[in-house]
């Protein structure tokens, strides 16, 4: 709910209108692999949250009258973030790169009466909490500068960063247009929106380098078996803010055919995009690890290479499909392979999917 209601608060930032501020809310939260960590009480939902209020606030505090509240709490959120996990100090650089140029353009205000706003209600209460995450890193780890990650080697940072870059980009279980969809969109507006909303664009842009640019040196940048790139998740719903200039440049178009057709590509992508979604909530949160597990088991090829060229929500729609007894890929592809023992686990996993219905009940399970 909190993060609707942000991703609301800057829908409205940018748009007067209801519908393309409400299109843009459903399409970051129901269209894309947010709605995944957001059915469970998962680290990444609150990051994300914290970095959204942040920017929330610290954009505003660029253009308002309540400079000074909006500081505070963009304070408290940010601190929060690195409190919640170091590794989001690299977040301060383009904040206080934002910092300059607000000071350099701000019609509110002297300067010089903004930068000691800033020092006094930002940097001061930010640096006492990074206080704080120090004397927490003392206290546990018995050194301020010690966070529980670097005694493992593949904290280690490195500059082979070509795998991260195209396996955020291209790879089809980790790419974030794959995951988030609505980036699609959005890129194609963001020249518009820099120039459009410049100080906005600075940070946004700004925060989404660093976090990119650090996970690709993060050897463990796929995040282990999970749904998505979630290590660039949190940066995800700001760089897609320009998605909304899309829409409103679409409505605007003064070709009825063009905007038909350019309207039916972005609404079956996101649709498409949602259906996988779908399958992925409709069933436990590693299903398709276990199905995976039982590939390789097989010690033949084929199944694991289906798994390996499909995404989890093809994988998931198809398995729904195949329990629920119709024509399905899975059947040829991976059931086929499979010794009588696998099939009656595959039978017993049927079973006790339902447990895992919570939006309506057993949507997806045909009884026999």
């Amino acid at each position: 709910g909190a993060s609707a209601f942000y991703l609301a608060l800057f829908a409205r930032r940018y748009t007067r209108s209801t519908w393309i501020a409400s299109g843009f809310v459903l399409a970051s939260l129901y269209a894309t692999f947010w709605w995944n960590f957001l059915r469970a009480h998962t680290f990444e939902i609150f990051v994300t949250l914290f970095l959204l209020a942040f920017a929330f606030h610290f954009l505003k505090a660029l253009r308002s009258e309540n400079r000074r509240l909006h500081l505070l709490v963009a304070a408290v959120y940010l601190g929060a973030l690195c409190l919640s996990k170091s590794v989001y100090l690299i977040l301060i650089p383009p904040t206080f790169l934002a910092s300059l140029y607000a000071r350099s353009t701000s019609s509110f205000g002297r300067p010089w009466r903004m930068t000691v706003d800033h020092l006094v209600y930002f940097y001061i209460p930010l640096s006492f909490l990074l206080g704080v995450m120090l004397w927490s890193n003392w206290y546990r780890f018995g050194s301020p500068f010690t966070n529980g990650y670097l005694q493992y080697e593949h904290a280690v940072l490195h500059w082979n960063v070509g795998p991260a870059l195209l396996g955020y980009l291209f790879a089809k279980q980790k790419s974030m247009f794959l995951y988030f969809p609505v980036l699609i969109f959005a890129f194609v507006s963001w020249r518009a929106f820099a120039k459009k909303y410049r100080g906005d664009a600075l940070l946004i842009g700004g925060l989404g380098l660093v976090v990119f640019t650090f996970n690709s040196a993060y050897p463990y940048w796929e995040g282990g078996p999970c749904y998505g790139p979630r290590y660039l998740l949190p940066v995800l719903p700001l760089l897609s803010l320009p998605f909304i200039g899309f829409l409103e440049w679409m409505s605007r178009l003064a070709r009825p055919t063009a905007r038909r057709f350019i309207l039916g590509a972005t609404a079956a992508t996101l649709v498409y995009s949602c259906a996988l979604q779908v399958g992925v909530n409709s069933l436990p949160f590693f299903f398709r690890f276990q199905l995976f597990r039982m590939a390789e088991n097989t010690g033949v090829d084929a199944p694991q290479h289906y798994f390996r060229t499909r995404t989890i929500g093809t994988v998931n729609l198809e398995y729904i499909f195949y329990s629920l007894g119709y024509p399905s890929p899975m059947t040829r592809n991976f059931v086929g392979y499979l010794n009588s023992t696998d099939v009656g686990l595959l039978q017993i996993k049927r079973l006790q999917t339902p447990a895992n219905y919570y939006w309506f009940a057993k949507p997806f399970l045909r009884e026999d």
